[in-house]
């Protein structure tokens, strides 16, 4: 797992790629702005965010990026929070959906514009 609070470099791009395929889950801190990379588990992701960087469970969502296509997957069993009235493991909160979507993207920015 890596932990990024920037938009992600090339390199580590070409790193994640090597480490985890086009395809990886991720996790991320829609309050702190701070995504994690390539857990086995979101589960997992959510941990190191909980405790390394004091994040609150109502602000950690998971889902998948693919490098190939740049799509964006909004769905994890992490996510399904029925005290949060998220009761499905798509994120289904529109304001959620896309901060985590505007986030992604921004992280990934450096996918979304390579020529």
């Amino acid at each position: 797992m890596k932990l990024f609070s920037t938009a992600i470099k090339k390199a580590d791009i070409d790193l994640i790629k090597l480490t985890y395929g086009e395809y990886f889950k991720i996790v991320i801190d829609i309050k702190q702005e701070i995504l994690v990379v390539g857990c086995e588990l979101h589960a997992d992701g959510a941990e190191l965010l909980l405790n390394e960087n004091n994040s609150k469970d109502e602000n950690i969502w998971g889902g998948a990026f693919d490098l190939n296509s740049k799509e964006i997957y909004y769905s994890a069993v992490y996510n399904i929070k029925p005290r949060l009235k998220n009761n499905a493991m798509d994120i289904l909160d529109g304001d959620v959906r896309d901060k985590f979507g505007k986030l992604t993207k921004n992280f990934f920015k450096n996918v979304y514009y390579e020529q």
